[in-house]
């Protein structure tokens, strides 16, 4: 849980008296990220034992130390469920990952990093693409074992964000970043953003992920029938719903995951030569398989799109977000679809609520 869950976690029997100083220093920089909801911090009761009775810690410090030691009921076995974590030992040891997502750093390191201050959501585009993932990430919480979340929303820029991405790396702060996947269909390969991405991150070892949505874009997320229900007040003029809806209709048996709706360019809508021209023969034999009965009827087939605005206009109508909400946490099929992306993000920016000690 990166806002992800950090763990303190050494044998105080080894303790040299070398290491003191740094501990106190440690032990602050650690309990003010927790006192101000940056991170989710476990320390075990006999390392907080330890340190109200050796560091030196100001009041504040040592009462939050000591709530820490009486939640730890609660909270040590969030370490065994936990999908990102960073482990704390003593020495110099470099940041490592020893497992997918669960991480190690020693002490002298960290200390001269930033990965106790607030963890950074690197998107595209943040007035709509932030206000929507913490919506969602937000919604999230009443089925999580960790109900609190804490992240910043950074602009990516679009096309630039590779770079923008090069530049986070080096502030050494928690990072989690998001693209659209502009894939065409499922079996679509990767984007050239989402390679460069990719090979940015393997120069070097950092704490977070870089991930792609598991649909074409973020507009993906909105299930049809929202943006049919509340159509009156976001988009009163489309006028391709029955075409959108038979083709929904035609999809038997099909999973969530292998719906035309998720690779649908919402934005843009779709024409014969869109799903003709782009991708290799598999995507255009999936796209041709999907949009068939809707070309066999219309030879001058096209299925408009909702327009450069319409997450605006989604997020805009209070009512179609709070029935999202619900949709999210009812739908199966939706949950089915995109629950694992959202649970690795949210766990990176788990936390724990503000402090009101001292």
């Amino acid at each position: 849980m990166l806002r992800m869950l950090i763990e303190i976690n050494f044998d105080t029997g080894k303790i040299c008296e070398q290491y003191i100083e740094d501990l106190s220093f440690l032990f602050s920089e650690v309990l003010r990220s927790s006192i101000l909801g940056f991170n989710l911090i476990v320390i075990r009761r006999d390392i907080c034992t330890w340190a109200i009775d050796n560091l030196s810690l100001n009041r504040r410090e040592q009462s939050h130390l000591l709530h820490l030691k009486n939640v730890f009921s609660q909270n040590g076995s969030l370490v065994r469920l936990a999908k990102s974590k960073l482990t704390i030992e003593l020495g110099t040891r470099q940041l490592e990952e020893i497992s997918s997502n669960n991480y190690i750093i020693g002490h002298v390191p960290i200390l001269r990093s930033h990965y106790l201050e607030k963890p950074l959501l690197l998107i595209e585009h943040i007035e709509n693409d932030g206000t929507f993932f913490s919506e969602i990430l937000h919604g999230m919480r009443r089925e999580q074992p960790v109900k609190e979340i804490c992240f910043q929303p950074v602009n990516g820029g679009g096309a630039t964000i590779t770079a923008c991405f090069r530049e986070e790396l080096k502030n050494q702060k928690i990072l989690v970043t998001v693209i659209d996947s502009d894939k065409l269909a499922p079996c679509d390969g990767c984007s050239t953003t989402m390679s460069n991405l990719r090979r940015e991150a393997a120069r070097q070892t950092y704490l977070g992920i870089v991930c792609e949505t598991p649909c074409r874009e973020i507009e993906n997320f909105i299930p049809f029938s929202l943006l049919y229900d509340h159509r009156g007040r976001i988009c009163p003029n489309y006028n391709c719903f029955e075409k959108v809806d038979s083709i929904l209709n035609n999809e038997v048996n099909s999973s969530l995951s292998n719906s035309i709706w998720l690779y649908f360019d919402i934005k843009e809508g779709a024409t014969l030569k869109s799903i003709t021209s782009k991708g290799n023969d598999e995507v255009k034999n999936w796209l041709f398989e999907k949009y068939k009965s809707q070309i066999s009827e219309d030879e001058e087939f096209k299925i408009d799109g909702f327009g450069p605005s319409i997450l605006n206009q989604f997020l805009r109508c209070g009512e179609a977000v709070k029935d999202f909400s619900k949709f999210t946490k009812k739908n199966e099929l939706w949950k089915n679809a995109f629950s694992d992306f959202f649970e690795l993000i949210y766990w990176h920016f788990v936390s724990s609520s503000k402090s009101r000690i001292g």
